[in-house]
């Protein structure tokens, strides 16, 4: 190498050595730790706290100490297989709210777990909880009865499936019982005349004393099925009576439809002047009775003795416009000098004028 060659070359390698070493430009930086696509993240549990916005309150029956406690059992047994969803806390980095799941989160608190799989998902509304349990559909008592019962036949006891679902062993024996319904209540059952549960396990019980008669009772068209009907039906079979099944409508057991509220009492009387005793001022405070409350009259003290002449559920029977009906005592009225009656023909419960009401009789209903 020449003289003046070695010198273009010792000018060009300082030029470049002036700008350092520029081979860490070339070196691309380490992503971020993250869970493979569709997987979800394994989060400490204790870095993720509840929506202070949850529309579900502690007082729902979701977060019953039974609830949970059945979910966690469950959690223990196959661990947690549905992630839940959350957000990053803009107030505390490295923290999250809840989206969704908030009580799979407290059963695997209660199953003993320290992390939570997680989705993170950051475009959050509160309405997006008031769809999620809106639009939830449940399975029905007949296709829970349906798995139940192929669980059985690959070789599981019920005390297995008990376990697998974190239920207990007395949920699994009456959706077991669906598997196996008399034909009548099989009819009443698939058609959906019939959806709750504990109904088809009365009737079937029902049914083993005394099939006849249910049968007769579920072909009565317009005969409501519901737990209190069942049960006046079974109080009728106990005591042998001789007649035809009767029908028996909710307003006669007692039961009352969610959309017919009782309205509202009425406001407290007024207090009693200043002249008038207060001895003699009536009182409903139980605990505070009267001496001649505390003691019986002798006519109730009769009857107590007499107790076979008692009515031990009285029904008032009445006629409106020819159409015969039961008094809803129990269902208060909107004003002085009307009343709810319950109608024979169709079970609907109505408020009328006490006016055009003409007592028929006092008889008992059936005990439900």
């Amino acid at each position: 190498m020449t003289s003046k060659t070695a010198s273009a070359a010792a000018k060009t390698a300082g030029g470049f050595g002036k700008l350092g070493n520029l081979s860490s430009l070339l070196v691309k930086p380490s992503p971020a730790p993250t869970a493979p696509v569709g997987t979800p993240l394994e989060i400490s549990r204790d870095l993720i706290d509840p929506d202070p916005a949850q529309p579900r309150r502690d007082g729902n029956p979701g977060y019953s100490a039974e609830s949970l406690g059945e979910l966690a059992d469950s959690i223990k047994v196959r661990g947690q297989k549905s992630p839940i969803s959350v957000r990053a806390n803009p107030q505390s980095p490295g923290r999250y709210f809840i989206n969704h799941g908030e009580r799979r989160w407290r059963a695997c608190g209660l199953a003993g777990l320290s992390t939570v799989k997680a989705f993170i998902d950051n475009d959050f509304a509160t309405e997006d909880q008031i769809i999620e349990n809106l639009q939830r559909v449940d399975l029905t008592a007949r296709e829970l009865a349906d798995w139940i019962g192929s669980r059985l036949a690959a070789g599981d006891s019920q005390a297995d499936v008990a376990r697998k679902l974190g239920k207990s062993r007395a949920f699994v024996t009456l959706h077991v019982t669906l598997l196996d319904l008399p034909d009548p209540i099989a009819k009443a059952f698939n058609s959906g005349r019939v959806s709750d549960v504990t109904v088809a396990n009365e009737l079937v019980r029902a049914y083993k004393t005394n099939a006849k008669a249910v049968s007769a009772w579920l072909s009565i068209p317009d005969q409501e099925v519901t737990r209190g009907t069942v049960k006046a039906l079974r109080t009728y079979m106990d005591r042998g009576a001789g007649k035809a099944v009767p029908v028996v409508t909710p307003c006669q057991t007692g039961e009352v439809k969610p959309d017919e509220e009782a309205a509202p009492p009425p406001a407290t009387a007024p207090a009693p002047s200043a002249d008038v005793e207060p001895a003699s001022v009536a009182t409903s405070d139980a605990s505070a009775p009267t001496k001649a409350a505390r003691q019986p009259a002798p006519a109730a003290r009769q009857a107590s003795v007499q107790s076979s002449d008692n009515l031990h559920k009285p029904v008032v029977r009445v006629v409106i416009d020819n159409r015969q009906a039961v008094l809803v005592i129990a269902r208060r009225p909107s004003v002085v000098g009307r009343a709810w009656v319950c109608f024979d023909d169709d079970g609907q419960q109505t408020e009328v004028d006490l006016a055009n009401v003409r007592l028929l009789a006092v008889d008992e209903a059936a005990q439900s």
